[in-house]
C-alpha cells in the first residue's frame, strides 16, 4: 500500500462560534481510521486531540485538516479551502490548491460574483 504524505482532508462541522473569539477556547477532536477491505495492514489506533481554536475575524465554518502523524489543524472561515483567500499557507493546504488567483477573486467580488472576506 502506497503511503500518501501530507494528506489534507477537510470536514465542515456545524458549530456556533461567538462573534468574538475568547482566548483559551479549545476543540476536542476524535477520529478513527478506515481502509479498503482488500488491504491487510493494521489500522492505527483511534486518535484524540485537544487544540486551540485559532483567531478568526468573522463567524464561519470550522474546517478540520488532518495530516500524517496524527496531526490536525483547525481553521474557522466562511470560505472553502480552494478559495484564493482561504486563511492557510499553500504548504499546509496541500494537496488542495486555490481555484484561482487573489486578483481574479477581487475582480469577481467587485462585479458582485464572489467574496474576498474569508
Amino acid at each position: 500500500m502506497k503511503k500518501r504524505k501530507n494528506v489534507c482532508l477537510h470536514f465542515l462541522v456545524v458549530i456556533t462560534c461567538g462573534a468574538k473569539r475568547r482566548p483559551g477556547l479549545k476543540a476536542k477532536v476524535a477520529w478513527e481510521y478506515d481502509q479498503k477491505e482488500d488491504v491487510a495492514s493494521p489500522l492505527p489506533e483511534n486518535q484524540k486531540a485537544e487544540v486551540d481554536i485559532p483567531r478568526y475575524r468573522d463567524v464561519g465554518a470550522m474546517h478540520v485538516h488532518f495530516y500524517d502523524g496524527h496531526k490536525i489543524k483547525i481553521v474557522i472561515s466562511k470560505c472553502f479551502p480552494r478559495h484564493p483567500f482561504y486563511p492557510m499557507s499553500p504548504v499546509d493546504l496541500a494537496p488542495w490548491q486555490s481555484s484561482g488567483t487573489k486578483e481574479d477573486a477581487r475582480e469577481a467580488a467587485q462585479r458582485g460574483g464572489g467574496s474576498v472576506d474569508c
